[in-house]
C-alpha cells in the first residue's frame, strides 16, 4: 500500500520520491498500468518455485537443467500483456487489481482535476490582486495629482488676491482700479508665452521693466523713468540701470492778448472769441540702457549717490531740488533742477532693485509730489509680483516638461537607473541652478553610489561610492533620509529649508517599503532657500523614479535583462555587469563566475579583482566550497569565501549550472538577497542571450530561404525586441551587391517606418512574438501577381512560422552550459539544421492533412496517370532511396508506392545529406512543372506534393 511505499522511499537512498523529476506521478503509473499485470505474474511466478522447489540457475550463466525464474516472469507477462496478450485475464485476483487501478485512475484524476483548479483559481485570484493593485495605485497617483492641482489652483487664487491687496494698500482705494488695471495687463503678458519654448525670463522681464516704466512717466510728472537691478555682493554691488522710458512734452506756450474791436463785421454784430489751444499729447518712448559690459553702462556704485537709501533703508528716496541736493549724481554730468523719486521693488521677498523717476528734463514745470510716489511704489509692488510669476512659471513649465520626461523614462522597462538618474538631475538643475544635485542608490545598507552628482559650478561625476562614514553634510543628509526613510532637511535660523535629501522606496514581495535610493538638493552659496514649488517637484521627481532606482535584486534583473535584450548573442557584457553588481553590493576585492565543466569540475568564465583560481577548469579539491553550493543550491560561506549558485529552472526541474564566488567572508541577510538576486537575474539573461545567439544562426539559414524562395525579395533581416517592443537587427542577408537601406544593422535599432514589410516570429506558431522577420520596400522589386504562386508577403509569414518553431524547439532545450555534455555538443551540431528539420515538418504536416491514402490509391491504380502527377510521385520515389531502373518506368514505379508512403517520407533524415545523384533525379522529374499548371491540371493535392519536394531540394541545397 501507499504507506508502506512511502516508508521503503524514506529508507532507499538517493533522490527517490512518489513523483519523479518530471512531475508525473509514478505510483499512480505503476498501480494503473504495469501492477495489474505484473503482481498476478509474480504470485504465479512464487507458486510455481514452491511447487517445483528447483533451483536458480548456475551463478555462472551458463545454460542449465535449472529453472529460469527471469525469462519464465517474462513470458508470462508477454502473454498477459495488457494491449492483448496471448491468454485472457481471467484471474480473480487480476480482475480485482484492474478494479482497484480503474478505481485509483479515477481518484487520481480528480485529484489533478481539482490541483489544476485550485492552481488556476489561485492565479486568477493573484491576476486579479495584481490589478486590482494596479488599479489601486493609479487611483492614487490620480487623486494625488488632482489633489495637487487644487492645492495649486487654491495657492494660486491666494497668491493673486495677496498681490491685489498690497497694490491697493501701495496706492488707496481711490487709484484702485488704475493699478489693477495695470496690474491685469502684465498678468495677461505674462499668460501669453509659452514659457516651455523659452530657456530664460529675460524676455518677457524686459517687457515688465518698459511697463513698468511707462506707466510711472504716464501718469505722473516724470518725465524720465528706469528700472536698476543689484549685481555683485555685499561691497562690490552696483545698481545698474537697464530699461528707461522718456516723456517728451510740447512746451506751454503763453497767448498774446488781441487788441479790443468794437465792431469787428461793421453791423453790430457779435464778438468773436479764438478756441483755446489744444496741447498735444506727450510722446513716450521706452529703451533698454547699455549692457553693463558696456563703458557707457549706468552704474551706480555703493556708496554713491543717494538712493542706496532705497535699497538699505527700504523706504522712498524722495528729492524736490536736485540742482541743490549734496550727492546727487547726474549720469550726463550736467546739474539739473527737478524733482527725484527712488522706490526699492521686491524678488521672491529680498530687494532687487529700484524704480526711480524724474523731472529734470519736463517742459511743464510739474513736480513729484507725494501721491506720485505713492504711484511708483505700487508700480514696484505689482512689477515685484509680476517678476516672481514669471519666475515662477518658468519653474512650473520646466517641471512639467521634466516630470513628462521622467514618466516617459519610468514606463520605458529598457532605461537604466544612470539614465533616470541623469534625466532627474537635469531637471532639478533647470529649476534650482548652481546647487549641489545628486542621486543615489544603495548598494550596501552603509553604501550609496552617486549615480549622478553635480557641483553649483555645474561639473559633474558619475558611479562614485560614499559610505555612512562621511560626515559631508551632502552625504550625512542622504543616509539621514535613508535610515529615518522620510525627507531630511536643513534649516535656516529663520525656518526656511536650505538643503534636502528626500528617499525613493521600493516596496518587497512582503509589501515591505525599503529605501532603495536618495535624490538630495544642496545649499545654494548664497544661502537662497528652497521653495515649496522646488520640494513639491524633489518629491514627485523621487515617487517617479521608484520603478527604475530598485533594490539591489531588483536592480540586477532590471540591468541584466536590459543587457540581454539589447546585445546579440555576446555574454560577455552579462558576465562584467554581474560580477560589477556582486562586487558593489558586497565590497568583495575579488568576483569569480564559473560554469559546469562535466559533473565534477567548474569553467572559470569572468573573473573580477585578483584572481580567486588560477586554473581555467578546477575541480573540487581546488576550492570546495563552490561545489558545495553546487549542490546545496544555496548561498554558502566558509569565512573567506561566500559562493551563490547559478540555477536554472525548466518544466519544474532545477537544475546547477556554476557558482558565483567572492573573496568576502559572511554576508548578511540584504546582502544575501542582492548576491541571490544577481544570480537569478544572471542566469535569466544568460538564457536569453544563447537563446538569441541560437537563433541568429539559424536566422541566417532561414533568410537564405527567403531569398530562394521568393526572387521578389532582395533582401531581409532578423530582429528581437528589447524591453520598450523595439526591433533590434541581429542578422541581415542580401542578394550580391545589394545594400540593405540605412539605419538596418546589425547590432543596432530599425529605425521605425511605415516602408518596413514585417512578419511576426511566434513561438511553437502560436505563441508569444519573439522576433520579425522583415525587409524593405526598397529590397522588394516589382511583384508580378499570380494565381498560383505565393506572394512575397505569404512567403515571409512561412518562414517567420519556421523560425517559430525553431524557437520552441531552442526552449525546450534551455541553456546549455556544460560544454562537456553531450547534450551540448548535440545542440551545437543541430543548430544549423533546425531550421530546414523544422520546415521539414511544418510542410510534412500540410502534406498529411491535404492529401489522403485514398487518393494516392487511385494515381498508383492508373496504368497512365497524368504526366504531372506521375512526375511527382517519380520525384517522390527517388528521394526515398529508390533505384533510377525502378523508378523510370511507371509499371515497376508504382509497385513501390505503398500505403505506408507518408510514414516513408516522414522518415526521412533531413538534417543529413541525401544522395546527391538521386536529389538531381528528382529534380529532372520536376524542372518543367509550375504551380500554374500542377493547380490547373491535376489539382491542390498534387500541387502540396510537387511543394513538398521543392521543399527537399530547397534544404538539401539544390
Amino acid at each position: 500500500n501507499e504507506r508502506e511505499l512511502r516508508k521503503l522511499l524514506a529508507e532507499a537512498e538517493g533522490p527517490v520520491t512518489l513523483k519523479d523529476r518530471e512531475g508525473s506521478d509514478d505510483y499512480a503509473f505503476l498501480e494503473e498500468t504495469v501492477l495489474p499485470t505484473l503482481l498476478p505474474a509474480l504470485v504465479k511466478l512464487l507458486e510455481r518455485l514452491e511447487e517445483t522447489g528447483m533451483p536458480a540457475p548456475p551463478a555462472d550463466g551458463s545454460e542449465g537443467g535449472g529453472f529460469n525464474s527471469i525469462r519464465w516472469l517474462a513470458e508470462q507477462l508477454v502473454r498477459n500483456h495488457p494491449s492483448g496478450g496471448v491468454f485472457q485475464h481471467d484471474s480473480a485476483y487480476a480482475g480485482l487489481l484492474k478494479e482497484v487501478g480503474s478505481q485509483r485512475k479515477e481518484e487520481r484524476v480528480e485529484r489533478e482535476r481539482k490541483v489544476a483548479e485550485a492552481k488556476k483559481d489561485a492565479e486568477n485570484a493573484r491576476i486579479q490582486a495584481e490589478r486590482e493593485k494596479a488599479e489601486q495605485v493609479v487611483k492614487e497617483k490620480t487623486e494625488r495629482e488632482h489633489a495637487r492641482r487644487q492645492a495649486a489652483e487654491a495657492k494660486e487664487l491666494e497668491k493673486n488676491r495677496l498681490g491685489e491687496e498690497a497694490a491697493i494698500k501701495a496706492i488707496g482705494e481711490d487709484h484702485a482700479e488704475m493699478i489693477l488695471g495695470f496690474r491685469n495687463e502684465c498678468m495677461a503678458k505674462i499668460s501669453a508665452v509659452d514659457f516651455k519654448n523659452e530657456s530664460d525670463t529675460a524676455p518677457i522681464n524686459g517687457i515688465l521693466y518698459k511697463m513698468a516704466c511707462e506707466m510711472i512717466v504716464k501718469h505722473t510728472p516724470a518725465s524720465f523713468s528706469a528700472v536698476a537691478d543689484l549685481h555683485g555682493e555685499e561691497e562690490e554691488q552696483v545698481l545698474y540701470y537697464h530699461t528707461a522710458a522718456d516723456k517728451k512734452e510740447a512746451p506751454i506756450e503763453e497767448e498774446e492778448e488781441e487788441e479790443p474791436d468794437d465792431d469787428p463785421l461793421g453791423d453790430g454784430g457779435a464778438k468773436f472769441e479764438k478756441p483755446p489751444k489744444e496741447i498735444p499729447p506727450p510722446e513716450i518712448t521706452t529703451r533698454e540702457l547699455p549692457s553693463l559690459e558696456s563703458d557707457e553702462a549706468y552704474v551706480l556704485k555703493r556708496g554713491a549717490g543717494i538712493s542706496w537709501a532705497a535699497v538699505d533703508d527700504r523706504k522712498t528716496v524722495m528729492i524736490t531740488d536736485t540742482k541743490y541736493t549734496e550727492g546727487m549724481v547726474f549720469f550726463d554730468g550736467e546739474k539739473r533742477q527737478g524733482t527725484y523719486a527712488a522706490v526699492h521693488y521686491k524678488k521672491e521677498g529680498k530687494v532687487a532693485g529700484l524704480l526711480v523717476g524724474d523731472t529734470l528734463d519736463s517742459m511743464t514745470g510739474k513736480e513729484l509730489i507725494l501721491s506720485d510716489t505713492q504711484l511708483i511704489q505700487a508700480i514696484a509692488v505689482v512689477l515685484g509680483e509680476c517678476v516672481d510669476f514669471t519666475s515662477w512659471s518658468l519653474i512650473n513649465a520646466r517641471r512639467a516638461v521634466h516630470t513628462e520626461k521622467l514618466l516617459a523614462l519610468a514606463a520605458e522597462p529598457s532605461v537604466l537607473p544612470n539614465d533616470i538618474a541623469e534625466a532627474a538631475v537635469q531637471g532639478i538643475i533647470s529649476i534650482v541652478p548652481e546647487r549641489i544635485i545628486s542621486v543615489g542608490v544603495l548598494d550596501m545598507p552603509s553604501t550609496l553610489r552617486l549615480l549622478v552628482s553635480t557641483d553649483p559650478a555645474g561639473n559633474t561625476t558619475r558611479d562614485v561610492a560614499v559610505t555612512s562614514n562621511d560626515t559631508s553634510e551632502h552625504v550625512s543628509l542622504m543616509f539621514e533620509a535613508c535610515s529615518k526613510k522620510s525627507t531630511a532637511m536643513v534649516r535656516s535660523d529663520f525656518g526656511h529649508t536650505l538643503s534636502m535629501a528626500v528617499p525613493v522606496f521600493d516596496e518587497t514581495e512582503e509589501g515591505e517599503k525599503r529605501v532603495s535610493a536618495v535624490v538630495y538638493i544642496g545649499m545654494n552659496h548664497a544661502g537662497k532657500a528652497i521653495n515649496e514649488d522646488v520640494q513639491d517637484f524633489c518629491t514627485s521627481a523621487a515617487q517617479i523614479v521608484a520603478p527604475v532606482l530598485l533594490a539591489p535584486a531588483k536592480r540586477a534583473m532590471r540591468v541584466l535583462s536590459i543587457f540581454a535584450h539589447t546585445g546579440i548573442g555576446d555574454s560577455a557584457p552579462l558576465l562584467d555587469a554581474a560580477a560589477t553588481l556582486c562586487e558593489r553590493h558586497t565590497g568583495a576585492p575579488s568576483v569569480m563566475v564559473a560554469l559546469m565543466h562535466g559533473e565534477t569540475e567548474l569553467r572559470v568564465v569572468k573573473t573580477q579583482g585578483a584572481p580567486i583560481m588560477s586554473k581555467a577548469v578546477f575541480g573540487r579539491g581546488d576550492l570546495s566550497l563552490c561545489f558545495e553550493a553546487v549542490e546545496k543550491s544555496e548561498c554558502v560561506s566558509d569565512g573567506g569565501h561566500t559562493c551563490v549558485p547559478l540555477v536554472t529552472t525548466t518544466g519544474g526541474r532545477t537544475k546547477p549550472i556554476g557558482v558565483i564566488c567572492l573573496q568576502v567572508g559572511s554576508v548578511g541577510e540584504e546582502m544575501q538577497e542582492a548576491l541571490e538576486g544577481v544570480a537569478r537575474a544572471l542566469v535569466a539573461s544568460l538564457a536569453e542571450c544563447d537563446f538569441r545567439r541560437k537563433m541568429t544562426t539559424c536566422g541566417v539559414t532561414a533568410l537564405e530561404s527567403l531569398l530562394k524562395q521568393s526572387v521578389f525579395i532582395k533582401g531581409g533581416y532578423l530582429a528581437f525586441f528589447d524591453l520598450s517592443g523595439r526591433q533590434v537587427c541581429f542578422q541581415i542577408k542580401a542578394e550580391g551587391g545589394v545594400k540593405m537601406p540605412a539605419g538596418i544593422l546589425p547590432g543596432t535599432l530599425v529605425p521605425e517606418s511605415e516602408e518596413l514589410v514585417k512578419a511576426q516570429v511566434c513561438v511553437g506558431g502560436d505563441g508569444n512574438v519573439c522576433g520579425i522577420v522583415g525587409t524593405h520596400q526598397e529590397m522588394m522589386a516589382e511583384v508580378r501577381i499570380s494565381m498560383y504562386d505565393d506572394l512575397p508577403e505569404a512567403i515571409m509569414r512561412d518562414v517567420a512560422a519556421t523560425l517559430g518553431h525553431v524557437a520552441a524547439l531552442l526552449n525546450e532545450e534551455g541553456l546549455l552550459v556544460d560544454q562537456t555534455s553531450q547534450a551540448y555538443q548535440d545542440s551545437q551540431n543541430r543548430l544549423a539544421t533546425h531550421f530546414n528539420a523544422s520546415r521539414f515538418d511544418l510542410v510534412m504536416s500540410e502534406v498529411m492533412n491535404s492529401v489522403d491514402l485514398p487518393y494516392i490509391s487511385s494515381i498508383k491504380d492508373q496504368a497512365k496517370p497524368n504526366p504531372i502527377i506521375r512526375s511527382i510521385l517519380q520525384a517522390i520515389m527517388y528521394m526515398l532511396g529508390h533505384q533510377q531502373l525502378d523508378v523510370s518506368e511507371w509499371s515497376k514505379c508504382r509497385k513501390l508506392i505503398t500505403h505506408h508512403i507518408f510514414k516513408e517520407m516522414k522518415m526521412i533524415d533531413v538534417r543529413g545529406q541525401l544522395k546527391v545523384h538521386k536529389l538531381k533525379l528528382a529534380q529532372a522529374c520536376i524542372e518543367n512543372l509550375t504551380a500554374g499548371d500542377i493547380a490547373m491540371e491535376v489539382g491542390p493535392k498534387a500541387l502540396m506534393l510537387w511543394k513538398w519536394v521543392r521543399m527537399m531540394l530547397a534544404v538539401q541545397g539544390l
